[in-house]
């Protein structure tokens, strides 16, 4: 399993909480934390927080995989002058999963 090395921010994102409620989580939780040379402290997921990690970042790939496939089919109905359909509210938006695959 890889090692996953996750910034204050980068963890707070992955847990959902604050940035400020990221650290204290880290040390009660016992993970490994060291100061990387960017100034940056980061902190080591366990193998299984690790695997969720990765299965998060994989889904969001795959949501924006998919809003892609769409928008291009937008596009290209767009095109041929046929009529757009309108998106679903709750289809979430290309900037939402973005900024989620950014955040970790």
């Amino acid at each position: 399993m890889p090692q996953i090395w996750l910034s204050y921010p980068e963890l707070a994102a992955f847990l959902g909480c604050r940035a400020d409620d990221a650290r204290p989580a880290a040390i009660e939780e016992g993970w490994s934390r060291r100061r990387c040379r960017d100034g940056l402290t980061r902190v080591k997921l366990t193998p299984a927080d690790a695997e969720r990690y990765m299965r998060s970042c994989a889904e969001a790939s795959t949501q924006i995989d998919q809003q892609v496939a769409s928008l291009r089919a937008i596009l290209s109905e767009a095109r041929s002058g046929d009529p757009v359909p309108v998106r679903s509210a709750s289809a979430p938006s290309v900037t939402t999963l973005l900024r989620k695959l950014r955040a970790g």
